[in-house]
């Protein structure tokens, strides 16, 4: 059983894994609603190594720092997945030429467990089986999940 599955046990909230391009737009204070106390009433909220690896070094931490610690104290953080990884290569190869980059497939490896995957990225959920994560948009994610909680 994977940490996904044994949180998801003791907390009946939908488990949301945010890719780093969800949470760089965080970050830059593009989406405040992201951890507004009602969503987080809603949703839990998953990111892993990689995710936090790519915003440490992508993404203007040192702005807003407060934004960062909300990430760090409010997101799970889930291992990557190294079999399941294994598993998604020959489907990564056929992607690759299409824009998916590497990591997208240890981002999916941990995301893979999580009802939703919210992403820019729309390659990512390719690599998916079309069951688990939903891949959304924040802004279908926004509209989906937290805008009757939010009004």
């Amino acid at each position: 059983m994977v940490q996904a599955e044994r949180t998801q046990m003791h907390d009946p909230r939908p488990l949301v894994f945010l890719d780093t391009s969800v949470v760089v737009e965080y970050l830059n204070g593009k989406i405040a609603w992201l951890f507004e106390p009602a969503a987080l009433a809603s949703v839990r909220y998953a990111i892993n190594p990689i995710v936090l690896q790519e915003t440490l070094l992508g993404a203007n931490t040192a702005e807003h720092p407060e934004r960062l610690d909300a990430v760090r104290a409010r997101a799970e953080l889930l291992p990557v997945q190294f079999e399941r990884a294994q598993g998604l290569l020959s489907r990564a190869h056929e992607l690759r030429a299409r824009g998916l980059h590497s990591n997208d497939v240890l981002v999916f490896s941990s995301a893979a467990d999580c009802n939703y995957l919210v992403t820019r990225d729309m390659m990512i959920g390719k690599l998916g089986d079309g069951d688990k994560p939903v891949v959304l948009l924040p802004e279908e994610f926004h509209e989906r999940m937290l805008a009757p909680a939010l009004t």
